[in-house]
């Protein structure tokens, strides 16, 4: 009793240890799935602030969503969700337009991300043309077109069901527009098709850009003054259902009446355009956005180093408590190596023990072989013998009766050659073919003998193949001895199944074409009769009834002998 203790100790310990393991685990799980949640949260309120354009007051609360949302990212340490962050970000600065180096680097740094992660192959190359855009809006045709050429190389190699998804195609064409390359922008419009183009209200109005490009290339590119793609671009203002797109396709409308020679409706735009720059300039000055983002930058900062601080104390007392804890653990461990080293000294001795009953083993196995190899060469001789007896006998029953005796040991010697190689089961149908033409090479007396044959492949148990062997050989030497044909080949049929429905039954049918007869002396019954019926006995078989005395019926129960 005093040895369970100081396991039931370790036990309980450990119980508790885990215990609050998964305690802590728990709650670490249900902090991170709540800032989780925070975090989408101040995400999507970002976007759907910005994705309604109400001007200067529309970006800077955006600004205030998306930087709470980057301080829980940073706190959570997840990859993919600074990336969202960052990304949100730069979509604030990209839309400012006041910080164009802030918005490449928040691009590029969010698309960097975002790679590592083959599920997030679309949000990559999305980032990606947004970096081409930026380029656009600073002048720098030489990187815009570098990223575009290596956007449209990437894109080419796709298969067209990615393709179709890849909603910004027509943006990357506008791009290109823009720092005036034409032809690249024709090639990257053959990537996708007109019909698969949608606006998206969270991101670009796509369609309406793909009416402005179609424009531009129309008339900037193909010199067609009377373009019909102007009429589409009209109906795209006329809808602008925010004062941002407003500005945007009036000025648009403007240069391209401009460069078309309509002078009057170039105008007309130009001075829709300048009313509407009027109007957004009125709601909020530039600069008190950008200090009202930067004091909350600031504040956001402050948060983060408070949970900061409070992470490292919680730590703190985390390794107070798992102090004594570790200590406990020690003395433990202490104790169950001394256990160890107990039971290894234990197992080597096991080891030494089960080595040398390995070669006592293999001793046996030896001296079971020699056994076998003697008894095989005994049963020889005594074949041998009774076989000289009977050829130096003139009596015709002892050489009949010698004959008898070397024919069983022949069928015993048989099955003995079978059990050298595999002691626990036998296959009955070599093994009886090799009986059968034992028997008729010793009987057949120039008789002419026909054998119909059916014997399953089976594996049949030492005791069992030992009885049915004998009991067909007195069969079979009973029928070429005895069976009497007048003169017509002597016909022997021995067909032997498995009971389809009990599949624990073997059927054993044996019969010749001798007729009956009426000869008490050949009537008697022998040695053979009484070895057949012992035979039966022992098999725990059941005989059944046939109007032939030269036809026998068996059913014989299968075992198996214990490995």
């Amino acid at each position: 009793m005093a040895n369970t203790k100081p396991h039931i100790i370790s036990f309980l310990f450990f119980l508790c240890f885990f215990l609050y393991c998964t305690t802590s685990i728990a709650d670490e799980e249900r902090v991170f799935k709540s800032k989780v949640e925070q975090f989408n949260y101040l995400l999507k309120k970002g976007n759907d602030i910005y994705s309604t354009k109400k001007g200067n007051d529309a970006i800077s609360q955006s600004f205030i969503q998306f930087d709470s949302a980057a301080v829980i990212a940073r706190q959570i340490g997840d990859s993919l969700l600074i990336a969202k962050s960052i990304f949100a970000k730069g979509r604030v600065y990209d839309a400012w337009n006041k910080e164009p180096e802030q918005t490449i680097w928040h691009f590029k740094k969010a698309a960097d991300l975002y790679q590592a992660y083959d599920t997030s192959y679309y949000n990559y190359m999305y980032i990606k043309h947004l970096v081409a855009h930026s380029y656009d809006k600073i002048n720098d045709s030489t990187n815009c077109v570098l990223v575009l050429k290596e956007m449209y190389d990437e894109i080419i190699t796709l298969p067209d069901s990615i393709k179709n998804i890849l909603s910004f195609i027509p943006e990357m064409a506008l791009i290109s527009t823009e720092i005036g390359n034409y032809t690249l922008a024709i090639k990257i419009l053959e990537l996708v098709q007109e019909e698969n183009i949608k606006n998206d209200p969270n991101t670009y109005n796509y369609k309406d850009h793909y009416w402005l490009t179609q424009s531009r290339l129309d008339i900037y590119y193909n010199k067609n003054l009377k373009s019909p793609f102007l009429d589409s671009l009209e109906v795209v203002y006329s809808n602008s259902k925010n004062i941002i797109d407003s500005i945007y396709y009036s000025h648009q409308l403007s240069q391209l009446y401009n460069y078309n020679v309509n002078y009057k409706k170039a105008f007309s735009h130009l001075q829709e355009n300048k009313a509407l720059l009027e109007k957004i300039n009125q709601q909020n000055d530039v600069n008190a956005i950008k200090n009202k983002t930067l004091k909350k930058e600031i504040a956001n900062l402050k948060s983060e180093t408070a949970y900061q601080k409070k992470l490292k104390n919680s730590r703190l007392y985390t390794i107070l408590i798992l102090i004594p804890l570790l200590g406990i653990i020690l003395y433990f461990t202490i104790t169950f190596n001394k256990q160890r080293i107990k039971y290894r000294d234990i197992s080597e001795k096991l080891s030494s023990s089960n080595q040398q009953l390995d070669t006592k083993i293999k001793q046996n196995d030896v001296l079971n072989k020699e056994i076998h190899h003697r008894i095989k060469n005994n049963l020889e001789v005594i074949s041998s013998l009774l076989h000289m007896q009977e050829r130096n006998t003139n009596n015709y029953e002892t050489a009949d009766n010698l004959k008898k005796a070397r024919v069983r040991i022949e069928s015993i010697a048989t099955l003995h050659e079978k059990l050298i190689h595999d002691t626990h089961s036998v296959a009955m149908d070599e093994h009886l073919l090799e009986v059968i033409d034992t028997i008729i090479r010793l009987y057949h007396e120039n008789k002419e003998v026909n054998i119909n044959l059916n014997i399953p492949s089976v594996e049949l148990s030492v005791n069992t193949s030992f009885s049915l062997s004998l009991i067909i050989n007195e069969w079979f030497t009973n029928s070429l001895k005895y069976a009497k044909t007048d003169d017509e080949p002597v016909t022997i049929h021995l067909d032997i199944h498995i009971n389809e429905e009990n599949g624990s039954i073997l059927n054993v049918e044996y019969k010749d074409n001798g007729k009956k007869y009426n000869n008490t002396k050949t009537n008697k019954k022998g040695l053979g009769t009484k070895i057949i019926k012992l035979l039966i006995k022992q098999l725990n078989a059941e005989r059944l009834s046939t109007k032939c005395p030269f036809h026998y019926k068996l059913e014989i129960p299968i075992t198996h002998d214990k490995k």
